[in-house]
C-alpha cells in the first residue's frame, strides 16, 4: 500500500505540471555537484553524490546507474526518463522530484541511512 501511495502520488505530480518546472533551473553551487542545474542526460554512472545538494537539478534522461545517492537532497529535482539502476538512495530526500520514466530497477530506495 505505501509504494501504490507513492506512485499515486508521483502521478499527480506529473499531472500538475511539474515537468514545465524543470525547465527554469539554476546553476549548482561550488559545493554541489559542480555542473548546470541544467544537466540532462548527463553521464553520472558510479559516481559518488553522497550528500550533496542538488535541489531542483534538471537531471532528465541522466545515466546514473550505480551512482550514490545516500543522503542526497533531491528535492524538486527533474528525474524524468533518467537511469537509476542500481543507484543507491537510502537517506535521499526525493520530495517532490519528478520521476517519470525512471528506471529505478534495483535501485536502493529505503528511507532509513
Amino acid at each position: 500500500a505505501p509504494l501504490h501511495a507513492l506512485v499515486a502520488g508521483l502521478l499527480r505530480r506529473a499531472a500538475a505540471g511539474v515537468r514545465e518546472a524543470c525547465a527554469s533551473r539554476r546553476p549548482l553551487s561550488a559545493d554541489s555537484l559542480r555542473v548546470s542545474r541544467r544537466a540532462p542526460g548527463a553521464d553520472l554512472a558510479g559516481r559518488t553524490l553522497r550528500g550533496k545538494d542538488l535541489r531542483g537539478a534538471d537531471l532528465t534522461g541522466a545515466t546514473m546507474l550505480g551512482a550514490d545517492l545516500r543522503g542526497a537532497d533531491l528535492d524538486g529535482a527533474c528525474l524524468g526518463g533518467a537511469d537509476l539502476g542500481g543507484a543507491y538512495l537510502r537517506g535521499a530526500d526525493l520530495g517532490d522530484a519528478y520521476l517519470r520514466d525512471a528506471d529505478l530497477r534495483d535501485a536502493i530506495v529505503t528511507a532509513d541511512g
